[in-house]
């Protein structure tokens, strides 16, 4: 990658302007998240890069929820989103894998909560298994509607992000 940069800034006589830059300047950056709960031990993951938790962006004065949930206020409202996108989740993981080595790092789960209390744009960020992608989208695409993030009273749409440990996906052994 460094020398690609270096080709397009001296032979060609380009001027950088950020293509390979590894931050965001924040007037570029569309909105910080107002809410961030961490739900979860607040402890980070064995290489240290992510904690768990739960981040929902856009301009909202009520977060969105599960139906389940749309009781609870606050922190409450995120914890209990939490447990409930986590059950959904766990419900079609199936056992862990031993074999499998990506248990040390972080799941991350994102998708757009709509006006109407639909997801859509479900992301799945994880290095491992090809098959939990598929298996974390099936299980939200499964969850019950929203109820919808609302901003004065009216819904507005909002994206949400939720942090596991790769270990927390799979159901207990009892």
């Amino acid at each position: 990658m460094n020398m690609v940069h270096r080709f397009l800034t001296t032979a060609l006589g380009i001027i950088p302007f950020g293509l390979f830059a590894q931050e965001t300047p924040a007037d570029n950056a569309k909105s910080a998240p107002k809410e961030m709960t961490n739900l979860a031990p607040n402890e980070s993951v064995m290489d240290g890069s992510a904690k768990v938790g739960v981040a929902i962006v856009g301009d909202h004065d009520i977060a969105p929820a599960p139906l389940s949930c749309a009781d609870k206020t606050g922190e409450f409202r995120n914890d209990c989103m939490y447990h409930q996108v986590l059950a959904a989740i766990r419900s079609k993981m199936g056992a862990q894998d031993p074999n499998d080595g990506a248990v040390a790092y972080p799941v991350a789960i994102s998708f757009v909560v709509n006006q109407f209390g639909d997801l859509k744009s479900i992301r799945v960020d994880h290095t491992g298994s090809a098959e939990l992608p598929n298996k974390v989208v099936m299980a939200l695409y499964d969850m019950p509607t929203f109820a919808p993030a609302t901003k004065a009273g009216t819904n507005v749409g909002s994206t949400v992000t939720i942090t596991y440990p790769y270990q927390s996906l799979f159901a207990k052994d009892n």
